[in-house]
């Protein structure tokens, strides 16, 4: 695979055909004023990253970052570097779960499109220092994102979440922080899981999420709402555990007559809130087909509806967290806030 170095001036970088195919890049600009100083890292450069594309070399610090996928943007800023370009994923904008992390590091990122039709002239104009996505998501683009800065790319996103900081720690330099991010989270799930499970008894806790579709998905331990309660060490219905026949699949699909596979102490119910009204409309329509049957009812759990901006989307250690303060809210422990 080829590499790709990264030179130690960051200044001759413009576009001359951004939506060719191709992308070549010649001549010189000036980087735009940079956000507040993020935290240097000890890392040693140059470096040579391995990754599901091949290799990638990175001849010094990166300190202007794309994260292409919203978990690779979320992991820019957990790290503490200054995230430049994302994209956006059903709704605009860096999410407010980011907390402080989006006042820090990302105050001059701008979105470069859509999730799926990312703009190659936009992200060359923002001059990165490195560029991180997933083959699951831009496989096609990866030539054109390496012809503007090194690209390093995941196979996936979702459970891999904790391994794709990693990933993108070792492109910075900054492993150390990464592991006490993920040591951080994991202490405060435990924490937080060890005081449900002494004062409620071990509860399970079931996810239900209506999509739109004419079944509703029941969440496994594999996907990323069921890896945070499993890190909590809270138990799970069988119906959502992992599927022993396919360890990637994070979801079972399942009709309004066996709803009795939901049932838990308590059931943690989501439903996927769209960006229009005819759509929002459509999603109530099939959600209604569950709620409004009578098995519904007979499910002896607690029904908690939870945010599915929350629970769903951020695959990432700052939605962990914000999972977690769910948690502690509808068990009535303490948060263990740091």
């Amino acid at each position: 695979m080829t590499s790709h170095m990264l030179s130690n001036s960051r200044t001759c970088r413009a576009v001359i055909s951004a939506l060719a195919a191709t992308a070549l890049l010649t001549g010189c600009g000036t980087s735009p004023e940079a956000a507040p100083t993020a935290q240097s890292s000890d890392g040693q450069f140059p470096r040579t990253v391995e990754h599901y594309m091949g290799e990638t070399e990175i001849s010094a610090e990166p300190l202007r970052i794309a994260g292409l996928d919203s978990s690779y943007a979320d992991a820019v800023l957990l790290l503490e570097s200054e995230l430049v370009a994302y994209t956006d994923y059903r709704q605009p904008g860096l999410p407010e779960y980011l907390g402080e992390d989006r006042e820090k590091f990302g105050t001059t990122a701008e979105s470069i499109g859509e999730l799926n039709s990312p703009s190659v002239e936009k992200l060359a104009a923002l001059e990165p220092d490195l560029i991180v996505s997933a083959a699951v998501r831009h496989e096609d683009l990866y030539d054109q994102f390496s012809a503007i800065a090194p690209t390093v790319f995941s196979q996936t996103t979702g459970p891999t979440w904790k391994e794709n900081i990693r990933l993108l720690a070792e492109a910075l330099g900054k492993e150390d922080v990464a592991d006490e991010k993920i040591r951080e989270y994991e202490e405060r799930a435990r924490r937080i899981g060890e005081a449900i499970n002494e004062k409620h008894g071990d509860p399970v806790v079931s996810i239900v999420r209506f999509a739109g579709e004419p079944t509703a998905r029941l969440y496994r331990s594999t996907s990323f709402s069921g890896i945070v309660l499993e890190d909590a060490g809270l138990a799970r219905p069988a119906s959502q555990l992992e599927d022993p026949d396919d360890p990637t699949n994070i979801m079972n699909s399942i009709s309004p007559e066996n709803l009795h596979l939901a049932e838990a102490d308590v059931i943690v119910v989501s439903t996927w809130n769209p960006g229009t009204d005819s759509e929002a409309d459509e999603v109530r329509e099939a959600a209604a087909q569950f709620i409004n049957n009578p098995l519904w009812e007979t499910l002896n759990g607690r029904k908690v509806d939870v945010r599915d901006d929350i629970w769903m989307t951020p695959v990432s250690i700052q939605g962990a967290h914000a999972i977690l303060d769910n948690l502690a809210e509808m068990f009535d422990v303490d948060p263990q806030t740091p």
